[in-house]
């Protein structure tokens, strides 16, 4: 896997919990976009929202084709960024939505394996996974269709639930596969900010 066993090295100094580790994730995912995807980050909102709900269907197939454990591990790390990055277009903290304390969990290793006990079969069952996935990035291509017809749903409610669940499966397998999901995430935008021409020197 390359990442097992990884602990949280990287996390703020002042991490407490899996809830402040979340909420630093926002933070340098916020940072990330602003920098590295500046022609997502200057559009207006509801273009922003369709291409998350882009990124999510795209994961979908994704996890269909995965071959191997660390390939669906690789797509789940993407999942959760995106969902990151979505909680924080609807200026919304992550660690609120999700089912269960994060604060109760030192670490966010420690939450996606409560999580996966919680999940049972769905975050085993490849089959499963792949239902819930799809179920969730559906809802979120719908709401954002729905927004161009305006009909009356609540928008940010059903985006909001799709990301909540996203997030939770994301946690959830990674912790099974012994990923730390903060660890995942901080190096998968590292590799990411290395394809920008001017990195390290802005």
């Amino acid at each position: 896997m390359g990442m097992t066993g990884h602990s949280m090295s990287t996390a703020s100094p002042n991490a407490a919990s899996a809830r402040t580790i979340l909420f630093d994730l926002q933070v340098e995912q916020h940072e990330h976009d602003e920098v590295y995807h500046r022609e997502i980050a200057r559009l207006p909102l509801h273009q922003r929202l369709n291409h998350m709900a882009l990124h999510f269907a795209k994961y979908s197939g994704k996890i269909a084709a995965a071959a191997d454990d660390a390939a669906l591990a690789a797509v789940f790390t993407d999942v959760l960024i995106i969902a990151v990055s979505s909680a924080n277009i609807l200026n919304q903290e992550l660690s609120a939505l999700l089912v269960g304390d994060p604060g109760q969990h030192s670490t966010l290793l420690g939450f996606g394996r409560a999580a996966a006990l919680t999940g049972g079969d769905i975050v085993s069952d490849r089959n499963l996974l792949l239902r819930e996935t799809s179920i969730a990035a559906g809802r979120i291509a719908a709401a954002c269709e729905k927004i161009d017809h305006l009909e009356d749903i609540s928008y940010r409610t059903e985006f909001s639930l799709g990301i909540k669940r996203l997030a939770e499966l994301s946690l959830a397998v990674l912790a099974r596969h012994g990923v730390d999901p903060a660890y995942a995430v901080r190096h998968r935008l590292s590799d990411v900010r290395k394809r920008l021409k001017l990195h390290g020197r802005i």
